[in-house]
């Protein structure tokens, strides 16, 4: 399909120059973002032991737009525990509803480093070392590619 698109495109006698060159640009784009978009899903993230992201659950888009953390996560000095595995995948927890830091510095969850083998897999939880004071009162969350 691609090819055929791009052989028409160039052959296409009665279209202008720019416009010739405006088709390929969008062409090239839509086939960028279709790649993009079939990245198989690398990592899984888990809230309190029940997987939220990964093989198996899904990788879409909308999970990785901003989510509130749920109400039953929120209930106790020790939850939620949050595990990220993988090296190419991260969450970060927000004080505020809508992925906003505010006056706190929002919490990054993830290795994040493609030297670890890909089975690394990082857990935070309230009152275990190096897990900021307060995070079980954090209410949204994000996850994000490393790169991003």
């Amino acid at each position: 399909m691609f090819r055929k698109s791009l052989v028409a495109l160039l052959f296409a006698g009665s279209v202008g120059v720019d416009a010739r060159r405006a088709s390929l640009k969008n062409l090239l784009t839509s086939r960028k973002s279709a790649k993009k978009a079939e990245q198989p899903v690398t990592g899984e993230v888990f809230f309190s032991d029940n997987k939220i992201y990964g093989a198996g659950v899904g990788g879409s888009q909308s999970s990785m737009d901003c989510q509130k953390v749920p109400d039953n996560y929120r209930a106790s000095s020790t939850e939620p525990r949050i595990k990220v595995c993988g090296v190419s995948l991260k969450v970060t927890l927000y004080l505020w509803n809508d992925c906003e830091a505010g006056s706190a510095a929002p919490l990054e969850i993830g290795a994040c480093d493609s030297a670890k083998p890909p089975t690394t897999c990082e857990e935070f939880a309230p009152g275990v070392e190096g897990a900021p004071l307060g995070m079980q009162h954090f209410l949204s969350y994000q996850i994000s590619n490393c790169e991003a």
